[in-house]
Formats: structure tokens, sequence, C-alpha cells
């Protein structure tokens, strides 16, 4: 659905729609940490239900950095995770993704030589 939202003065109008996109759910910065608990697990990802309350999924994809035969390996319900915000998707859904918290494949070795290979 679609929200119309009116104020006197744009200054009340950002704080109205800060206030607004918090219920929703939908105030979270891309790049930004998040923690999170994980609430339900299913196939394709999991439910997580992060400080404020509100239920965001995590898509299986966005688990591991590695190939999951089962979400099951890396999450279990009541886990605490810590999340990035990658933005929202097209339906403006939360998009978050636990992989991009765990180092690149390869170690500190390879991490070491994108750096090096960046700086030259």
């Amino acid at each position: 659905g679609q929200v119309a939202l009116y104020a006197p003065t744009g200054t009340k109008a950002r704080a109205a729609l800060s206030a607004l996109r918090a219920v929703e759910g939908t105030d979270m910065e891309a790049g930004r940490i998040y923690s999170g608990r994980v609430v339900e697990l299913e196939d394709y990802g999991a439910v997580l239900e992060m400080a404020n309350g509100t239920r965001h999924f995590l898509h299986v994809s966005e688990v591991s950095r590695r190939k999951l035969r089962d979400i099951r390996e890396v999450l279990e319900v009541g886990r605490e995770v810590e999340v990035m915000c990658k933005g929202l998707d097209a339906q403006g859904l939360v998009v978050l993704s636990l992989k991009q918290m765990q180092p690149p494949e390869g170690g500190q070795e390879a991490q070491q030589q994108q750096q090096q290979q960046q700086g030259e």
C-alpha cells in the first residue's frame, strides 16, 4: 500500500518519516551492522528478529561464502548474529548479509594480497 505523509514543516516531515521507517523496519542503512536473533529457519533462509523487534529475512545465499548443503550447518534458532544491511530490494524489503561479515575466501593472506594489489 501507500502512505501519505503531511506535516507543517520539512523538519517535522523528516521526523515523521524517520519514525514511520523505524516502525516498519526499513530505517536500516546500507553498509551498517545490526544484531539479530534467529527465530525461524527454512531451507531457503532464516527469519531474524532485530533489536527493535522487527523481523527480516536472511536469504540462504547471504549466509556463507561457501556453498551450504543445509543452512543449519551455520545457523540455529536462538542464535544471535551480526549482519550487514545491503539496502532495500525492488520490493522495498531489507536485504541482509551474514557472509559480508566473514573474511574473504583464502583467509588473511588473500586479503593482504588484494590490499597490496589495490595499493599499487
